[in-house]
């Protein structure tokens, strides 16, 4: 459905504008494969909706988006300990989040998302 289409899409905004998809390391403090960027889609829709988004993020960033495209496999939840941690841990977090740099790169991110993308 339309609706469904404009879900993912604002998602997949979401998803880059939070995390360092330019680094193959993790992101910020966060190191190994298990960090690394990528999307699993279930459909073509999901990979070409992905494929949009992630182009229009190439003229934000400076060096190349590293995010892999790979078909979704087994959803594995996280044990409950990471389930909502921002919101169990939030002072944690807030240091995590400004120490690592993560919190002044989506600020940087999200503004020029906004330069280029939405309207003035």
């Amino acid at each position: 459905t339309a609706k469904g289409i404009e879900h993912r899409i604002d998602l997949t905004i979401q998803f880059m504008k939070t995390h360092d998809p330019t680094d193959d390391g993790g992101s910020f403090h966060d190191r190994g494969h298990q960090y690394t960027s990528a999307i699993y889609y279930n459909n073509e829709e999901e990979k070409n909706i992905a494929e949009m988004v992630i182009a229009g993020f190439e003229r934000i960033f400076d060096d190349p988006i590293v995010t892999k495209l790979e078909p979704a496999g087994t959803f594995w939840m996280a044990e409950e300990e990471h389930q909502k941690y921002a919101e169990k841990n939030p002072g944690h977090y807030d240091a995590y989040r400004k120490g690592s740099g993560r919190e002044s790169f989506v600020q940087d991110i999200d503004q020029k998302y906004k330069e280029n993308y939405e309207q003035k």
